[in-house]
């Protein structure tokens, strides 16, 4: 069955993707009417020019492109469907599916509000590492990198990462090597990596891999979506591990905070450069090799999630799960849907679960 966005996501798409509002203004009509009021984005554009600008506190310039929003809307419905055509769908922030990680660790005006994607969205449900570090790492750091994503991978654990030079990329490459779990966030649009993703496909078939990207299907790469998405990696991560790190506390991470309730950082440097010492000064903890990283990563999940599948595994046992019991798919599909729209895929598993089994 192929992909069917929602009646709300063109209007969405032509808000945030094709009009010329600015997209500070933008936002804040979308966390007004969708995020506070809690009404679709399309019953908006019912409204007459005069209650846009009294309702949202426009200025008349701006209500009228806000208006003029709707007659975008048809040219984006077509592009989602040229998008569903090579399997890329679309999250926007109020679908069930959007990574809380990334409200809880991003303050609104840095949050994307539209999501790319190909691949596995539950990825984005279970508890994430990403391994970041050096763009062009010393033989040794190289080493220690493999040796923690193939022991990560092996581990069952979620692979976050940008897919950038170096450390990031060899990390990715490994744990999809080991059969892994990974997530790689795009520094382009997802219609440039479409190639790439060609190479990729066994991986998304199987279920094991989700490609997002925060910007428009055609975005060219610039040196700030590189540096972006890697902070939209490190958001979506519980913990967070570098290896020979290029990048400063401040430029990787939002305000540069470390010390967060429930997720862990560790470096790993080889040597004591600049930029790892303000790691340790922010609050990183040290490692020694992967598998003292490992062990680490371990004691903040409470279990490695290869472990769930021997006998007296549960979900229960994985840090920050809390399950949610339904007795069928369309109690699901209804709870679910109170918080955003249910992906077709998403809804079409739930109807294809046994529910009869305990």
């Amino acid at each position: 069955m192929p992909y069917k966005p929602s009646l709300d996501a063109p209007y969405w798409l032509a808000l945030l993707g094709a009009s010329p509002l600015s997209r500070q203004v933008a936002k804040r009509v979308v966390q007004h009417w969708c995020l506070q009021e809690n009404q679709p984005l399309a019953t908006l554009f019912q409204l007459p020019e005069s209650e846009l600008a009294h309702g949202l506190n426009l200025s008349e310039r701006d209500a009228a492109l806000l208006k003029a929003v709707e007659t975008l809307v048809p040219d984006q419905a077509r592009l989602l469907d040229e998008l569903a055509r090579i399997d890329v769908q679309m999250l926007t922030r109020v679908d069930v599916a959007y990574p809380e990680t990334l409200v809880e660790r991003l303050p609104e005006d840095r949050l994307p509000y539209l999501l790319f994607y190909r691949g596995n969205p539950a990825l984005l449900t279970q508890p994430g590492v990403c391994l970041l570090g050096a763009d062009e790492p010393t033989p040794q750091a190289q080493g220690v990198a493999s040796r923690l994503a193939e022991t990560l991978a092996t581990d069952r654990h979620h692979l976050i990462g940008g897919y950038a030079q170096g450390v990031d990329r060899t990390a990715l490459d490994v744990a999809r090597g080991n059969m892994g779990r990974v997530t790689m966030v795009l520094p382009v649009g997802i219609r440039v990596f479409t190639r790439v993703l060609a190479a990729l496909q066994g991986d998304i078939q199987a279920g094991r891999l989700l490609v997002l990207s925060p910007y428009a299907p055609d975005a060219p790469l610039s040196d700030a979506a590189a540096a972006a998405r890697l902070t939209l990696a490190a958001a979506l991560a519980d913990a967070l591990v570098l290896v020979a790190p290029s990048a400063t506390p401040s430029e990787l991470l939002i305000g540069g905070e470390v010390r967060e309730p429930g997720r862990g950082v560790w470096i790993w440097s080889g040597h004591d450069d600049p930029i790892s010492a303000m790691w340790r000064e922010a609050g990183a903890a040290p490692f020694e090799d992967a598998d003292d990283a490992r062990a680490q990563i371990t004691a903040l999940f409470g279990a490695r999630p290869a472990e769930l599948d021997k006998d007296g595994g549960s979900i229960d046992d994985l840090y920050g799960v809390e399950p949610i019991a339904f007795d069928d798919a369309d109690e699901a599909i209804e709870v679910l849907g109170r918080s955003g729209h249910v992906p077709d895929a998403l809804a079409r598993r739930l109807r294809e679960r046994d529910w009869t089994d305990d």
